[in-house]
């Protein structure tokens, strides 16, 4: 490839790149740097990697570190066909993406939830449904549209016991049984469909 690359040998830069791509193994990042010195056509770099796996895996990553303006297509792609090994930098792209490119970022959120590779429901702001986890039936995972507990000195956050089980309540670590509601606190957030910047509750 490198060879290629200094001649300025287009298409044999790319019949390499194609080669490199489907025999390497591990850290692909040369690969990747070298075709964004190429070209800063995304679309024609991902025409000659992977399209699953491992290596649509790695080329998101590297995006995310290099050139996050092009991740989305790249997100979209490895979300319609993920596993559970692709959820951590998936997850990464809807944190980075859903105050500033929140269709994107809803698409690839709602992917892992119809594929069971996370356990909330997909969201629909079209038909009302902007919360996820709305009632605390899982842990707040603080990733993505998921509920986000911000770190307060002296305050825990509990479930509340009604029988609801939908509100979440601050207790003072040093005062036993002593309860505060959580709306005194700005300690959680929840990222909606509708509001992706972010919304106290």
């Amino acid at each position: 490839m490198n060879y290629y690359f200094r001649r300025g040998n287009t298409s044999s830069f790319w019949y390499w790149t194609s080669r490199s791509a489907e025999m390497a193994y591990g850290d692909l990042t040369p690969v990747f740097a070298l075709t964004w010195e190429m070209t800063q056509d995304e679309a024609m770099i991902r025409s000659h990697l992977p399209v699953t796996g491992e290596g649509l895996r790695n080329y998101l990553a590297y995006l995310l570190a290099k050139h996050p303006e092009a991740a989305a297509p790249v997100a979209r792609q490895l979300a319609s066909g993920a596993d559970s090994i692709a959820v951590p930098v998936l997850l990464e792209y809807c944190d980075r993406f859903a105050g500033t490119d929140p269709p994107s970022a809803l698409t690839v959120w709602n992917s892992l939830c119809s594929r069971k590779l996370i356990p909330y429901r997909s969201l629909n702001p079209a038909t009302g449904a902007v919360i996820t986890n709305g009632n605390f039936d899982e842990t707040p995972g603080g990733r993505g549209y998921d509920w986000r507990l911000a770190t307060i000195a002296g305050v825990s956050l509990v479930p509340a016991g009604d029988a609801t089980g939908t509100v979440a309540i601050c207790r003072p670590v040093r005062a036993t049984g002593t309860r505060l509601n959580i709306g005194s606190f700005p300690s959680l957030q929840s990222t909606g469909a509708e509001n992706p910047c972010g919304a106290s509750r």
